[in-house]
């Protein structure tokens, strides 16, 4: 799993270019159903990008750090 922290610079794994800054890191619940147990939560990441200036929210695995 990928552990970014606030600081880190990420870039969207889809779109390299938009590169920026992290600002939060929370963990949300999992909303789906499953029948064999619970799923463990969800790691979103807010990032302010240097590209627009338009604060993201994406999930850590859509995200790669930009070093």
């Amino acid at each position: 799993m990928k552990n970014f922290r606030v600081g880190d610079r990420v870039c969207f794994i889809t779109h390299m270019s938009n590169k920026g800054v992290v600002e939060k890191v929370e963990f949300k619940s999992v909303t789906a159903n499953n029948s064999a147990g619970a799923f463990s939560k969800m790691c979103w990441v807010h990032f302010k990008s240097d590209l627009d200036g338009n604060t993201y929210i994406a999930k850590a695995q859509d995200l790669m750090r930009a070093d």
